[in-house]
């Protein structure tokens, strides 16, 4: 019974490393047109901003990956000591668990390397109308170098009609 309860604590304790290594997470945020007379349309109803938003990797989480890493340290403890008191197949399996953890473990370490972010996407269709004329957005649109612009020229986007003399 002892030895089922730390083999699952240790298994809880490996997987989590395992999983908390490859968490992803979001980066939000949103531009708004710089001309006062020009309006958005975000999926249909009107809206002040263009929501954008992205995926990046995340590291492992330093206190987790430690705190896992002693878990399965004593795992390998328990089974080194029960193999030397007893010598039975369970603790034997107790001390191979351990190691497997925290091979596991190391591997997540070693490959543990930093991925650049995802390009930025609009959260849904954006249309921008300023003077008549309407444009679909695209992300990027309101990108400058790959960072996203507080704030965008819709009169740059629109293709205004070229005035003759009836332009008034």
């Amino acid at each position: 019974m002892k030895i089922l309860l730390l083999l699952s604590l240790g298994l809880c304790a490996g997987c989590g490393t395992l999983i908390g290594s490859i968490a992803r997470g979001g980066e939000r945020t949103s531009s708004r047109p710089e001309e006062s007379g020009a309006t958005l349309s975000c999926a249909g109803k009107p809206c002040a901003e263009a929501a954008l938003s992205r995926r990046v990797a995340r590291p492992p989480a330093t206190g987790g990956f430690i705190a896992g890493s002693i878990v399965d340290l004593g795992i390998i403890g328990a089974g080194a000591y029960a193999v030397n008191k007893t010598g039975n197949a369970g603790s034997g399996a107790l001390l191979n668990a351990g190691i497997a953890f925290l091979l596991a473990d190391a591997a997540v370490l070693a490959s543990s390397k930093h991925e650049p972010p995802e390009p930025w996407q609009l959260n849904g269709p954006v249309t921008a109308s300023w003077r008549g004329q309407r444009v679909n957005l695209e992300a990027s649109d309101l990108l400058l170098g790959g960072a996203v612009r507080p704030e965008f020229s819709v009169a740059a986007l629109v293709k205004l009609p070229i005035c003759s003399s009836d332009c008034g």
